[in-house]
């Protein structure tokens, strides 16, 4: 088994990752509904269901609870580990 100091790099990392992922899927869905927005059958189509969810989508506000995350991360990743008994 990796060490906790490791293990705890590899948490942060995957944090990371996922935020990273999510603010790019967060584009393509605003790319999307923007997409819709400008059809020439837009109204057809912010009448439909996807659209509304894609609205619902951008409601939850994403991008700044991702910001929040990236922001302490870094708290998390500078953390103080304890190493053990004469190592720290």
């Amino acid at each position: 088994m990796a060490s906790r100091i490791k293990r705890w790099s590899e948490a942060v990392q995957s944090i990371e990752k996922g935020v990273e992922q999510l603010s790019g899927l967060c584009e393509e869905y605003r790319e999307w509904k923007e997409n819709m927005e400008s059809a020439e059958n837009s109204d057809n189509l912010m009448q439909s269901e996807t659209y509304g969810k894609l609205e619902e989508l951008e409601g939850l506000d994403i991008e700044s609870k991702l910001e929040w995350i990236t922001e302490n991360v870094d708290e998390v990743k500078d953390a103080d580990l304890p190493r053990g008994f004469g190592r720290d």
